[in-house]
């Protein structure tokens, strides 16, 4: 499926929302929607999420938490 559908009249709004939401999380739409956490799985973003969570409730009051975020290991 191409977006040549959509210019030509063959696609929908609803099939090009479909298509959009359906894209990989790392394709070039992914990355933009989502910046850098395309790149990480769900599984790391839940546990960065949850990592950031409890270091919120673990900080003092009133005070932002200071701690590293957990980085994406590169496989090059």
């Amino acid at each position: 499926m191409t977006l040549r559908r959509f210019v030509m009249g063959e696609m929908t709004w609803r099939e090009l929302r479909d298509f959009i939401a359906h894209l990989p999380r790392n394709s070039a739409t992914g990355r933009s929607l989502f910046g850098e956490v395309a790149d990480w799985t769900p599984e790391a973003e839940v546990l960065a999420n949850i990592w950031e969570w409890y270091a919120a409730v673990h900080s003092e009051k009133g005070q932002q938490p200071t701690y590293p975020r957990p980085k994406i290991p590169d496989d090059n």
